[in-house]
Formats: C-alpha cells, structure tokens, sequence
C-alpha cells in the first residue's frame, strides 16, 4: 500500500513556539491582588475554591487539574447540597 498524498510522516501537528507578549497591564494586576486572586508578595495565580476542596485536594494528595469534570461536579453538587439544603458545612463523615 502506497502512501496517501499531503500524509504527515511524524503523525503530529507542527506545533508554533511564538509567543505573544502578555498584555496585561499593571492596572489589571492591581485589581487582581484586590479581588484575591494574586498574592501580594508573589505573582502566582490562586484558585477561589472552598475549603472543602483544598481539604481533599491536600488529604489525598492530588492537584485539581487531576479530577475529572464529573469528580468537580460532585464535588460542587454536594457542597451545595450540605451548605443549601442540609444547612450545614461539608463533612467527611457524610
């Protein structure tokens, strides 16, 4: 079998490396360490999750970006559950 026309020989996509400079500005760096998002002593990006998140995130020993989709729906459906309807704070032993 012959080799089909305009066919990769890698099998990957070339991939650009150019980057854009960032465009934002210090104005919207401000506002960020205003609203919680970036640390005044360090420029790092933080994640406004519940306590009942970063709780297991740490208990078990994960990252986020380690759960799927359905885990962080379940997770949010019975935090509202305990918090909205049961009127209490999440807990382990529920």
């Amino acid at each position: 079998m012959g080799k089909k026309k305009g066919a990769s020989t890698s099998g990957a996509a070339k991939v650009s490396r150019d980057w854009s400079a960032s465009a934002i500005s210090n104005r919207d760096i401000n506002k960020l360490r205003a609203l919680g998002f970036i640390s005044a002593s360090e420029d790092d990006i933080r994640l406004p999750a519940h306590e009942f998140l970063r709780c297991l995130l740490f208990f078990y020993g994960i990252q986020l970006w380690q759960l799927t989709p359905n885990s962080i729906l379940h997770l949010s459906i019975f935090i509202t559950v305990c918090e909205a309807f049961l009127g209490i704070d999440p807990h382990w032993g529920l």
